[in-house]
């Protein structure tokens, strides 16, 4: 026997079994990478979503801390989009809605109104409760720039002292 006869294989792959093997291969990663980015927009849409909420639930919380603790507050009209008040310190301030920029504002005293949400706000109500002079729910109505999913936040806040 032969040397070289002894490492000699016949039985490897023809060309057009790696190229088969090959487009194959590509079909199955391009099939993992469409899923990869499908997750991954899911995921930053998913992101954007819940950070909206916080923002909105922290507007509303502001606003809740700013009414139950204020001195006075002037009882609002139905489906008010603003809402008057003396805070703690004897400050007038107002609570605001901006259709124009969709945000919420709080102007204390005579400083500039300062927002307290991002421009995801589509509406912002008082209402205050018809069985209750000593009530006010307050919605957050908001929805991202991007036109995602709306949602909506609500509280009903206890009017410490109203006027």
């Amino acid at each position: 026997m032969k040397l070289c006869n002894l490492f000699r294989n016949d039985a490897g792959f023809t060309l057009m079994t790696l190229i088969i093997g090959m487009a194959l291969m590509t079909l199955v990663m391009a099939g993992v990478l469409s899923v990869l980015v499908s997750s991954l927009n899911a995921h930053n849409y998913v992101m954007g979503a819940n950070n909206n909420i916080a923002q909105a639930r922290q507007a509303l919380t502001t606003m809740v801390n700013e009414i139950r603790f204020a001195k006075s507050v002037t009882r609002p009209a139905a489906a008010a989009t603003s809402l008057a008040y003396v805070d703690s310190e004897g400050n007038n301030c107002m609570l605001s809605y901006n259709s124009g920029d969709r945000k919420v504002y709080l102007k204390r005293g005579s400083a500039a109104a300062a927002a307290i949400t991002a421009g995801i706000v589509t509406g912002l109500r008082f209402d205050p409760e018809a069985d209750d002079v000593n009530t006010v729910t307050i919605t957050i109505r908001a929805q991202d720039a991007q036109g995602g999913n709306p949602f909506q936040t609500q509280s009903k806040v206890r009017l410490l002292n109203p006027s």
